[in-house]
């Protein structure tokens, strides 16, 4: 048996797989190629995939993490069967290893938003720095439905405007994990809101996934 992670890339079109997507497209290729991936045991048995961190619909990301186990040996060479022939295109393969971390241990992910041209980056920096983003995360509470307002700013860890390119490039470093999870779009919706912006952003990226914070 090998566990392994797999590195991944998810780029144009495919962004608009969504999770649920993902693991059956993962599961057909791995089936088509002939790669030995171990099915669980059980009531309901399926093949073990583990996303680090599902991505929001419509967000891109470099370099994710999927772990797996194979019930033989498979290497580097082997997944190229799966770039090559059962992937879709813009969704590929980058790098085989063994798992350094394990995934309840990611705390944050930095994520690449590509502002509108026209997007006041003055005032957005301004709000960036002063804090108080804030927004509506709606749930329930028995059978009743509640609102719970989520502090933003508390969890965007570092952030940079890149303002040398005709579209502004905001960087940031937030919560990510299961305590403490960011959604890029909410966090373009809040500061759009807050600097009287209307539109949607260019496009969303995540870049890295970590075991610690980066500011």
């Amino acid at each position: 048996m090998q566990d392994a992670r797999l590195r991944f890339n998810k780029l144009g079109a495919v962004k608009y797989i969504s999770h649920l997507d993902m693991y059956r497209c993962f599961t057909r290729a791995f089936r088509r190629a002939g790669i030995p991936v171990w099915v669980t045991e059980g009531f309901n048995p399926r093949v073990y995939l583990n996303f680090a961190l599902p991505l929001p619909l419509g967000a891109e990301s470099v370099d994710d993490i999927l772990d797996t186990r194979f019930t033989a040996d498979v290497s580097s060479d082997d997944l190229l069967r799966l770039d090559l022939y059962e992937l879709p295109e813009g969704l590929w393969i980058s790098a085989l290893e063994e798992p350094a971390f394990k995934t309840k241990d990611i705390v944050s992910a930095s994520w690449d938003i590509t502002l509108p041209a026209d997007y006041p980056v003055s005032a957005a920096s301004e709000r960036l720095e002063t804090g108080g983003l804030t927004f509506e995360k709606e749930g329930k509470k028995g059978t009743k439905p509640v609102k719970t307002t989520v502090d933003l700013s508390a969890s965007i860890y570092s952030w940079n405007i890149d303002t040398s390119s005709e579209k502004p490039l905001l960087s940031v470093n937030v919560g990510a994990g299961n305590e403490n999870n960011i959604n890029p779009f909410r966090l373009f919706e809040a500061l759009s809101s807050a600097v009287g912006y209307e539109g949607l952003p260019v496009n969303v990226r995540r870049t890295g996934i970590f075991t610690d914070i980066h500011r």
